[in-house]
C-alpha cells in the first residue's frame, strides 16, 4: 500500500479512516507485513501537509499497527499532537483574555472556520490551527483595536485584515489572531454584501465556554469552501506546502453531516456575494480529492465539469496564471512538488528576465520577495481572477434542487 494510498483513505473519525483502509485492496499485505511493507518516511511528509498526525496516530493505534511504525515517525507524530493541544489551549486563553476585556464586543463577533469547527471534532488535536479568524464590524474593531498592544501583540497587515501576533513560551509560531473586518473573504468582497456576514450569525458558546457567534450553516459553508480556493489557487501557498489539507476538507465534510445546510440558500449566498466561482471551484477540489461530493451537495456535481480546467489553474506572482502538469488528484499526494511548482511558475512568468529566477535554487529570494512585495498591488497573486474565470464558466448554470428544501 503506497503511502499516498494509506494517507488518502484518513477520514475526520479514526474509525472510518480504519474502515477505508480495510476496504483497500492492498491493505491484506499491510496487514500481514505488520506494516513493514509501508514507507513511513513518505507517510509522515504527507501527514504533516494534510495536517493529520493526531488522526493517523490514534487511526494507527486502533488498527493495532503503532508499535509497528519507526519510533521517530511515532515520537514526531505525538509531538505534533501535542503541538496542536497546547497551542489550542493558548488560543482559548488568548481569546479568553480579549472576552475579559471587552466582552461585550467579542459576544458580538463571529468565529470563523476552524475555531467554530472544533466542536464537531472528536478531539480537538484532530483539527490543527495557526490561529483563530474572528470577524468584527467596522465599529467594534476600531474599539477593540486598542486592546492587542495592550495585550502584547504586534500587527502586521494583509488582505484580510490586520493580524496580531505575539510571542509564545512554547515551541512553534507566534500566537496569532487573524482579524477580519466587515467580511472573511480575502480576494473578493463587494462593499454592498459585506454586511451580510455579521447579520447571518447565530450565538454561539465556542471553545472555553466563550460567548460569540457562529456564522449561519450555509453562510459557514460558505466561508469554507472559498477558503479551499484561497489556498488552492495561491502559487505561494504551493510553494509553502499549504495549498491543500485534508483537514480543510473534513470540515467540509462534518459542517454537511452535523449542521442543517440548506444548499438552494447557500447557492443563492454565493451568488449574491459574488462568490460562486471560488465556492465551486472549492467544491471542485473536494471531489478530485475525495471521490464526490458529500450527499447534501450532490446537487451542485453538474457544474463542476464546467470549470475544471479553471481548477487545475494557478495564480502566480506578477499576476498572472499557470496551468499545472499534474492533476489535483495526483498532485495532492506528490511528496516532492519542489520543481512543479517552480514549473508553475516558469509558465506564468510572462517577463523573460524573470523567467531565469523561477528557479528551485532561488526558493530563498522568492520567499524574501513575498515578504517584501507579495501583498502590494502590481505584484501579488491574483487569486481573485481565477474565481472571475470560474463565474463565466457557471454563466447559466442553474442546480435542479429536491423537492425537499429543509436543508436535509
Amino acid at each position: 500500500m503506497h503511502a499516498s494510498d494509506l494517507i488518502r483513505a484518513v477520514g475526520p473519525q479514526p474509525q472510518s479512516t480504519v474502515q477505508a483502509w480495510q476496504e483497500h485492496p492492498a491493505w491484506s499485505a499491510v496487514s500481514a507485513s505488520k506494516g513493514a511493507s509501508v514507507d513511513w518516511s513518505a507517510v509522515l511528509v504527507l501527514a504533516l501537509r494534510h495536517q493529520l498526525s493526531a488522526l493517523l496516530w490514534d487511526a494507527l493505534q486502533t488498527a493495532g499497527l503503532s508499535d509497528r511504525v519507526p519510533v521517530r515517525i511515532a515520537e514526531e507524530l505525538c509531538f505534533r499532537t501535542e503541538l496542536a493541544t497546547a497551542r489550542h489551549a493558548e488560543l482559548v486563553a488568548a481569546l479568553s483574555e480579549l472576552a475579559e476585556a471587552q466582552p461585550e464586543i467579542v459576544s458580538r463577533s463571529v468565529l470563523l472556520k476552524g475555531g467554530a469547527l472544533l466542536s464537531e471534532y472528536e478531539k480537538s488535536a484532530y483539527r490543527p490551527m495557526n490561529d483563530f479568524d474572528i470577524l468584527f464590524s467596522s465599529e467594534d474593531f476600531e474599539e477593540i483595536e486598542p486592546r492587542f498592544p495592550e495585550l502584547g501583540y504586534w500587527r502586521k497587515e494583509s488582505l484580510n485584515g490586520p493580524t496580531y501576533y505575539r510571542a509564545r513560551n512554547s515551541p512553534g509560531a507566534p500566537l496569532c489572531m487573524d482579524v477580519h473586518v466587515a467580511g472573511p473573504s480575502k480576494y473578493w468582497r463587494p462593499d454592498s454584501a459585506l454586511v451580510r456576514w455579521l447579520t447571518d450569525a447565530l450565538p454561539f458558546v465556542g471553545p472555553g465556554g466563550i460567548e460569540c457567534r457562529r456564522l449561519s450553516p450555509e453562510f459557514e459553508l460558505l466561508n469554507i469552501v472559498t477558503h479551499l480556493h484561497e489556498h488552492l489557487g495561491s502559487w505561494i501557498h504551493a510553494l509553502g506546502d499549504d495549498d491543500v489539507a485534508l483537514v480543510r476538507l473534513f470540515d467540509v465534510e462534518l459542517l454537511a453531516q452535523r449542521r442543517q445546510v440548506n444548499i438552494e440558500r447557500c447557492w443563492s449566498l454565493s451568488v449574491e456575494q459574488e462568490l460562486q466561482g471560488e465556492f465551486m471551484l472549492g467544491l471542485w477540489a473536494f471531489a478530485e480529492i475525495r471521490g464526490a461530493l458529500p450527499a447534501s451537495l450532490a446537487p451542485l456535481a453538474p457544474g463542476l465539469e464546467l470549470l475544471a480546467d479553471v481548477g487545475d489553474m494557478v495564480a502566480v506572482p506578477g499576476g498572472g496564471v499557470a496551468q499545472w502538469s499534474v492533476p489535483l488528484s495526483q498532485r495532492a499526494f506528490l511528496i516532492n512538488r519542489m520543481d512543479l511548482a517552480f514549473e508553475a511558475l516558469r509558465e506564468g512568468l510572462p517577463i523573460p528576465d524573470r523567467v531565469k529566477i523561477a528557479d528551485p535554487e532561488h526558493l530563498d529570494g522568492w520567499r524574501h520577495w513575498y515578504r517584501d512585495l507579495g501583498a502590494l498591488p502590481e505584484y501579488r497573486e491574483r487569486v481573485e481572477d481565477l474565481g472571475a474565470r470560474a463565474r463565466e464558466r457557471l454563466a447559466g448554470f442553474d442546480p435542479s434542487w429536491p423537492e425537499s428544501r429543509d436543508g436535509k
